[in-house]
């Protein structure tokens, strides 16, 4: 997979994780390690929605 794609795809778990406005820490870190375990782009939760809304 090409980094766009990585990228989209741990922008798309940050969004589907926000979706509720209301990120607890236990989402958070489920988040945080998937990126870790798949080898995504690391980004922040608004680097993530902002991305998202660009597309």
């Amino acid at each position: 997979m090409d980094y766009q794609k990585k990228k989209y795809v741990a922008a798309y778990l940050g969004t589907i994780m926000m979706i509720d406005e209301d990120i607890d820490e236990k989402e958070f870190a489920v988040w945080n390690r998937i990126i870790t375990m798949a080898g995504l782009p690391t980004m922040s939760v608004r680097e993530a929605a902002m991305y998202i809304a660009e597309l």
